[in-house]
């Protein structure tokens, strides 16, 4: 269950090149919505393909749940997206 300062979240798993978080919810986004919006960026090592937010989900996501640690990354994110 998520916590109050939005922990219990995700699950980060360290790989040897990579960092790889496996949201377990998705503040202000369904799974569904988020999953028509989805791109297939990425594979993984064994070559199956890894679906990723969008930039707009990721945005609304991080200012749904606007943590201080996400300030940094909305801010990036509008500039990017020309908000």
């Amino acid at each position: 269950m998520m916590g109050d300062q939005g922990e219990n979240f995700l699950q980060t798993e360290q790989l040897s090149q990579s960092t790889l978080q496996f949201h377990l919810t998705v503040s202000g986004l369904s799974f569904v919505d988020a999953e028509k919006n989805a791109h297939f960026l990425h594979e993984s090592v064994g070559g199956a393909p890894i679906r990723c937010l969008s930039a707009l989900d990721l945005l609304k996501s991080k200012e749904a749940a606007n943590r201080p640690v996400d300030q940094q990354d909305i801010l990036y994110l509008k500039a990017k997206l020309g908000l």
